[in-house]
């Protein structure tokens, strides 16, 4: 059409459309972004992508074969993001496996990249420890609006209904208990289930 023609206009139609978020990834978009980003090696990956399965981070759709995002997944995701956003990057790990290549290249010596390695992760842990008693808080919260917008897993249902001072009462003995020891996710859902087992009365 030449610049300056005129056209008639036959018929117009007014649509309404809404933004939609991105789909979830699928297990080869996973690999392939733990490809890209270097984070672990041809024979590992595809553990880690079942690790992430079974230990209840994310489900996997049988029909689209994308990975949906867990409760738990998404509380300690968001957690750990306050406390360190390094622990969910790839970048740290990434940066260990590359050294390690090197080592395996003659690149780099092992004592070296070790001892470089030991101290990222023990500044790490010395900040998560400072930070670690608003863990039960961030994963209330997190739980409890997976479970007001009723997409929370039934075997956290209980867990969610836990207040935030109760959490603080949980870690605070636990930290008395075991002064060196810092409590896991897994503890807790396992201190949960035997609760469950006494056949006390929840809230």
């Amino acid at each position: 059409i030449p610049n300056g023609a005129t056209c008639n206009v036959s018929s117009t139609e007014l649509a309404q459309h809404a933004t939609k978020p991105p789909t979830h990834l699928t297990e080869s978009d996973l690999l392939g972004l733990m490809e890209q980003h270097g984070v672990g090696t041809d024979a590992s990956m595809a553990t880690h992508v079942s690790n992430v399965q079974k230990r209840g981070y994310v489900k996997l759709d049988e029909a689209t074969r994308q990975l949906v995002p867990a409760a738990l997944g998404l509380a300690l995701t968001h957690a750990y993001t306050l406390v360190d956003p390094g622990l969910v990057r790839p970048t740290v790990r990434a940066a260990i496996e590359n050294a390690c290549a090197r080592v395996a290249k003659g690149e780099a010596r092992k004592k070296e990249v070790v001892s470089k390695a030991l101290g990222v992760f023990e500044r790490k842990f010395k900040q998560f420890s400072r930070r670690v008693d608003r863990l039960p808080t961030m994963l209330a919260v997190a739980f409890s609006r997976e479970r007001d917008a009723g997409t929370l897993d039934s075997s956290l249902q209980r867990t969610s209904d836990y207040t935030e001072e109760e959490w603080k009462q949980w870690a605070a003995k636990k930290k008395q208990e075991n002064p060196e020891k810092d409590f896991t996710e897994e503890q807790w859902l396992q201190w949960l289930k035997e609760k469950e087992a006494d056949k006390r009365r929840w809230r």
